[in-house]
């Protein structure tokens, strides 16, 4: 991947450096597939100058493939950096509208505390969430829509193999409350005719309080989601026979437990607590038909 040096453009505001911290580097995100490097740099000169651009690609930052729809644009001075997250963020670049952070892997921001200061490998104040038991045809824009109604959303992205929906994805929102409200409110709420599954991403960054597993293995049962439609009771039970006795495996339908089409998740209950909680610990995010299945804890009575 190709990367520019540009010309000086003079800086737009000399507003104080205290608003936003960033060191020389940002983070853009929600890029169309076309935007290139030169793209970059043509857009955000007017900020200042811009010294490095790079459109990341899933070959890497200097790899060929397909863009990854974000990148870094580093700026000479941090605070022509600070100028472009102001007033440069949601504005338009081939017709999407982008969005505009600290690049919190910066390495100027190593071992900073406050906004931005995580550094790389730092928390990200719990905002990551996953998103599960997504039909093929959801889209991110889908989803940023969806999560636009709680709040600021930063980054959307459907995990992908092969070109084809994993259905599951992730969701940054800006905030952590905004995080814990898309939790709250959207958690089992039908899109595109399956009952989603919203919670912290585990595997992330950082945590949000709310949403996780919560009932310490008490329970007997689990919830199964992000079923394939072809999934039956047997399959559950099959599956699941390896975490413990199962006394119980039912794929919900939309006609209710005799008939109707698949919603795509499913209760597992075992004979004891501890096949449930050793399900949630070793078979969340393995295949069933080819889909990666979240477990969690049965919330209901």
């Amino acid at each position: 991947m190709q990367k520019q040096r540009a010309g000086r453009s003079r800086l737009k505001s000399t507003a104080p450096y205290e608003t936003v911290r960033v060191a020389k580097r940002v983070y853009v995100g929600n890029l169309s597939w076309q935007v290139s490097w030169q793209d970059l740099k043509d857009h955000f000169r007017q900020a200042g100058e811009v010294v490095y651009a790079d459109v990341m690609t899933e070959g890497g930052q200097s790899g060929v493939g397909r863009s990854k729809g974000c990148g870094i644009v580093e700026f000479s001075m941090p605070a022509e950096a600070k100028w472009a997250i102001e007033n440069l963020n949601d504005t338009e670049i081939a017709g999407r509208t982008i969005f505009i952070r600290e690049d919190r892997e910066d390495y100027d921001l190593a071992g900073y505390g406050g906004k931005g200061g995580a550094g790389k490998g730092g928390p990200t104040g719990g905002t990551k969430l996953y998103v599960g038991n997504l039909s093929w045809s959801t889209s991110w824009q889908d989803l940023k829509d969806i999560f636009s109604e709680i709040g600021p959303v930063n980054f959307v992205e459907i995990i992908e193999r092969d070109g084809k929906s994993q259905g599951w994805g992730l969701v940054e929102m800006q905030s952590a409350k905004g995080a814990r409200a898309a939790i709250q409110q959207l958690d089992g709420q039908d899109v595109g005719g399956r009952n989603i599954e919203v919670r912290e991403d585990n595997k992330g960054a950082g945590n949000v309080s709310s949403g996780g597993q919560g009932y310490g293995g008490q329970s007997a049962r689990v919830y199964v989601g992000n079923l394939d439609w072809g999934v039956s009771w047997q399959d559950l039970k099959d599956h699941f026979r390896s975490a413990g006795e199962v006394t119980f495996a039912e794929v919900m339908t939309e006609g209710g437990k005799s008939g109707g089409r698949s919603k795509g998740c499913g209760i597992v209950e075992f004979s004891h607590a501890s096949g449930a909680q050793k399900a949630i610990n070793e078979l969340n995010d393995t295949m069933i038909n080819g889909r990666q299945i979240f477990v969690r804890e049965d919330r209901e009575p």
